[in-house]
């Protein structure tokens, strides 16, 4: 059967002509942060980074998917990192990966990270091929498209609001919005205001519970997301669609490390519970370890590992998707585990 369906994306609303039957396939990988430097380590120097090498598990990742034909990628956010800004590398490493993810010869769906907003601004990310353009000449940086008449996949920016901008590193001038003013209210080591961030104070210190999520790195989806994701999950109800929810950032701490949480990531729980037998999974980067869980309404949520922490000696770190009849399979390469997801029935 092949039925017209259409598919937000772009700088336009246009129609896709797809058949309705058999499995749908598609590759995924978080998280690539490629840089031209030597191995480095993350912030508490408990991991090492592996900058250039993650670019040849990116390369690895495309050769696979183009051998298992898959019809589209998603990439989690964090395709290169933010050191490139520093070094004047952005725009060069930008593209270096970018013309890898165009080899593959589908649709790549890229997701805003922090990474990507700490070396482009709005508008240069938009020229990359970020987000979507509404019939109304309006960009934003998130979407929903449907790969089959039955799917419905969420793109989301949980960098909507964000005190991060891409020519202030240090969190020394960040906006003043209300993720500014939450962090200094729910983390009494941010209570003093930017200017102390790093004065060589401990972020982390003393917190607990869901404060643990109100760090700098971290940011919300926002209002009108939310209300955008909540008229999006009507819409799949109605239409008894399946839907995929797509985030950089993780929204369930059992599928993360607690400090690594979207702020306002309840808010959007909530809108998910409300149907729940129609949320599929939620996938998400940004937590390089991973980490997998489901949650009180039995919605699988599941955060992929990244290539910028997998050993050398390790060539992949992705996975392909495969969708048929009641199940999600994840076939997963190197520190990727492979899982089976059985979908619930829809009400």
């Amino acid at each position: 059967t092949v039925s017209v369906l259409y598919c937000r994306r772009k700088d336009r609303i246009h129609s896709v002509i797809m058949t309705s039957s058999g499995p749908l396939t598609f590759g995924v990988i978080a998280d690539v942060q490629y840089a031209d430097l030597p191995m480095g380590m993350n912030y508490d120097k408990s991991k090492k980074r592996y900058y250039r090498e993650a670019f040849e598990k990116l390369e690895n990742a495309v050769g696979w998917w183009k051998g298992e034909g898959v019809e589209f990628v998603l990439s989690l956010g964090d395709v290169i990192d933010g050191y490139n800004k520093q070094h004047g590398m952005e725009e060069t490493s930008m593209e270096k990966v970018l013309e890898k993810f165009r080899e593959t010869g589908v649709e790549c769906h890229q997701l805003v990270g922090n990474h990507e907003i700490l070396n482009f601004d709005v508008a240069r990310l938009k020229s990359y091929g970020w987000g979507a353009t509404d019939a109304d000449g309006s960009h934003r940086m998130y979407y929903s498209f449907t790969p089959r008449e039955d799917w419905r996949v969420l793109i989301l920016n949980s960098y909507e609001v964000s005190v991060i901008q891409h020519n202030d590193h240090n969190y020394e001038n960040p906006p003043d919005n209300e993720l500014l003013h939450a962090l200094m209210k729910r983390n009494k080591n941010l209570s003093k205001g930017p200017k102390t961030w790093n004065s060589g104070i401990c972020w982390y210190s003393g917190l607990e519970g869901d404060d643990r999520r109100y760090l700098p790195y971290n940011g919300m989806f926002g209002k009108l997301q939310l209300d955008w994701v909540e008229r999006e999950m009507d819409e799949a109800v109605r239409m008894s669609q399946r839907v995929l929810v797509c985030s950089h950032t993780p929204v369930h701490p059992d599928a993360s490390n607690p400090f690594d949480i979207a702020v306002d990531s309840d808010k959007l729980l909530e809108i998910l519970y409300r149907s729940p037998h129609h949320v599929a999974a939620v996938f998400c980067g940004h937590n390089h370890s991973g980490g997998r869980c489901l949650d009180d309404e039995r919605i699988p949520h599941v955060t992929f590992e990244s290539p910028l922490e997998t050993s050398p000696d390790t060539p992949h770190c992705a996975a392909i998707i495969t969708i048929e009849a009641e199940k999600l399979t994840i076939t997963g390469k190197g520190p990727v585990p492979s899982q089976v997801i059985h979908l619930k029935v829809r009400e």
